[in-house]
């Protein structure tokens, strides 16, 4: 009965139904969050981290690792892992960020998903499982937000890399979504799997001298570029700002 039932309804359905399930006899997920707190910007962890905690994932458990210049500033938190990197010149600490990841070992073990977020954001709004994790039971296994300054551009007007000896290069047509590497999650293993490709391709183009325009985010929308397997989120989960008076969002990326 249960295999006619699976075969007669839509993977939509099916997903709705596993997540109820979940809610009702699954153990909550562990998440850990990524973020970066060079010089200045640790003075934005109070109010990402209070908002995350209070908006992002409620049921979660979360646990925060913090690449910065300044362990001492977060070592007496709980939940909280510091590790200590170098401020270097721009754009280097941004392209860098899945070498420290993958440098500090198995930071990943005992983990489901890993949420990469850079703290200029600040949750606004609840933000539950369904609303963002990847859907597994439709073959997802990371979730990006598209980038809402691209929403009703010409794809030629996206900030695509152009230079064809680069490995984040792109043509227009080859595109469906732009989307921003201020925040991703993914499935534990996926982000291994993106971080170890990037790792290499971005090591790649620095020994030929090619910083793409988009930097990071050139490299992230080149790797989802051919893939089925991403959920693409509203530009809610991660909007600029100067955007705000747009969208109710559930994210605001501050500038200061």
């Amino acid at each position: 009965l249960l295999y006619h039932c699976m075969h007669k309804v839509s993977p939509t359905a099916l997903y709705i139904y596993a997540i109820v399930i979940e809610m009702l006899f699954g153990k909550p997920k562990k998440v850990a969050i990524i973020v970066y707190a060079l010089k200045e910007e640790k003075n934005l962890w109070p109010i990402f981290h209070a908002s995350f905690e209070e908006f992002f994932l409620p049921k979660a458990q979360k646990h925060y690792y913090i690449f910065t210049d300044d362990v001492a500033h977060f070592s007496h938190m709980k939940k909280i892992y510091p590790f200590e990197v170098p401020v270097l010149p721009e754009p280097l600490n941004e392209l860098l960020v899945f070498h420290n990841f993958l440098s500090e070992g198995d930071l990943t073990k005992g983990y489901d998903y890993i949420c990469f977020a850079n703290i200029h954001l600040h949750a606004r709004k609840k933000i539950e499982e369904k609303d963002i994790f990847p859907r597994s039971l439709i073959g997802e296994k990371y979730s990006f937000v598209q980038e809402y300054a691209y929403i009703d551009k010409h794809k030629n007007d996206y900030p695509l890399e152009t230079n064809s000896h680069s490995l984040a290069y792109m043509e227009a047509n080859d595109i469906k979504h732009y989307v921003s590497s201020s925040f991703f999650l993914c499935e534990t293993t996926s982000y291994v799997d993106l971080a170890s490709a990037l790792k290499k391709n971005i090591e790649y183009d620095l020994q030929q001298h090619i910083i793409p325009k988009d930097t990071l985010a050139s490299y992230i929308n080149r790797y989802i570029i051919d893939r089925i397997d991403c959920r693409i989120l509203s530009s809610s989960y991660a909007l600029d700002e100067k955007y705000a008076s747009d969208i109710d969002a559930h994210v605001i990326y501050k500038i200061i």
